[in-house]
C-alpha cells in the first residue's frame, strides 16, 4: 500500500468512527455532515472524496459492523463440535458484540435505520447466504422442499438476534445474553430436529 493509499484508510477509518461515535450520541436525523468532518477536523470536501451524504456513511459504518459480526460468527463456528454449539456461540457472541457499550447505543439510538440498512448490506446478504449454505449442508428438513424456504429460514435466523436484543430494553425481564442465545438455539434446533 502506498503511502497516499495509506492516508486515504486512515481518514476514512476515522471518518467511520466518528460518525459512530456521533450516530450513537444523537442519531441518525440529529448528525450532520458538518458535524462529522467537524469531529475529524477535515474539510467538507474530503468527507465527499468517500461519502455522497450523511447516509452513506451511516450505510457503511452498518456495512463495516456487519464485516465485524462476520469475524465474531466465525470464531463461534470454530469454538463449537457441534450443531448446537454452532447456533448457540453464533447468536451468544452476537449478543456479547452488540452489547458492546458503543455498538449498543449506536443500535438504540437508530434502530428503524439500521433494519432497513442491516438487511440490505452486502453483509448481512451474505451471512444470510453462509447460513443457508450450511442447513443445506446439515441436511435437509423433511419439512423444507424448496431452497426459497431455506433462505427465509436464513433471514429469520439472522434477523431474530437483532430483533430480540432491540427489544429487550422494552421486556419485563433482564434476560443475559447467555439466556437469549439458549431461547433461539433451542427454537432453531426444533425446527433441525423435529
Amino acid at each position: 500500500m502506498s503511502k497516499r493509499e495509506e492516508n486515504k484508510a486512515i481518514v476514512k477509518a476515522r471518518l467511520l468512527t466518528e460518525a459512530q461515535r456521533l450516530f450513537s450520541e444523537k442519531g441518525f436525523d440529529d448528525t450532520t455532515v458538518a458535524d462529522i468532518v467537524g469531529a475529524c477536523d477535515i474539510g467538507r470536501g474530503t468527507f465527499y472524496n468517500y461519502f455522497n451524504d450523511a447516509k452513506g456513511i451511516f450505510e457503511a459504518v452498518i456495512e463495516k459492523m456487519n464485516t465485524d459480526i462476520q469475524i465474531v460468527l466465525r470464531q463461534a463456528h470454530r469454538d463449537a463440535s457441534n450443531f448446537y454449539e454452532k447456533l448457540f456461540f453464533s447468536f451468544k457472541y452476537y449478543f456479547d458484540f452488540v452489547s458492546q457499550p458503543a455498538v449498543n447505543a449506536f443500535f438504540h439510538k437508530n434502530q428503524a435505520l439500521i433494519r432497513n440498512s442491516a438487511y440490505s448490506s452486502d453483509a448481512f446478504r451474505k451471512m444470510t447466504r453462509d447460513i443457508m449454505d450450511q442447513m443445506l449442508d446439515y441436511g435437509k428438513i423433511d419439512r423444507f422442499k424448496q431452497k426459497h424456504e431455506y433462505l427465509l429460514l436464513s433471514i429469520l435466523i439472522m434477523g431474530g438476534p437483532m430483533e430480540l436484543f432491540l427489544n429487550r430494553p422494552y421486556m419485563d425481564m433482564n434476560l443475559s445474553n447467555e439466556e437469549m442465545a439458549k431461547f433461539l438455539s433451542k427454537v432453531f434446533m426444533k425446527i433441525f430436529t423435529n
